[in-house]
């Protein structure tokens, strides 16, 4: 995969984690099942472009353009470099991030707790 040019880390600590993010153009996120990763939220959080699976647990998210097919993620990320298309995906990250914000988040829970 290295030849490829891509870099399995396989797991790290969180600084780690948060160093590497920082340093992509891309968070892609491959899995097939799993609730709200804290990595996509944090790599929303560095205003990182979000390609990801169309799996329940992200389209409930409100996440734009998920893909079907690992095909239909590589022509995604391809499109990425299409006139327009960051400033799009930039800005469904934008709102995404405003959606998970500690505050946020905070009046959510005390609005479930107060029903």
């Amino acid at each position: 995969m290295s030849a490829a040019g891509v870099h399995v880390t396989g797991w790290i600590d969180h600084a780690d984690l948060i160093a590497a993010l920082a340093g992509m153009d891309v968070y892609m996120h491959t899995a097939g099942w799993e609730g709200n990763p804290i990595s996509l939220l944090e790599a929303t959080a560095l205003n990182l472009p979000i390609v990801a699976r169309a799996i329940p647990a992200l389209r409930s998210l409100g996440i734009s353009d998920l893909c079907d097919t690992p095909h239909d993620l590589a022509v995604r990320v391809l499109s990425l470099l299409q006139p327009g298309a960051l400033s799009d995906a930039f800005r469904n990250t934008a709102t995404l991030s405003a959606t998970f914000t500690r505050q946020a988040q905070a009046e959510a829970l005390a609005r479930l707790y107060a029903e």
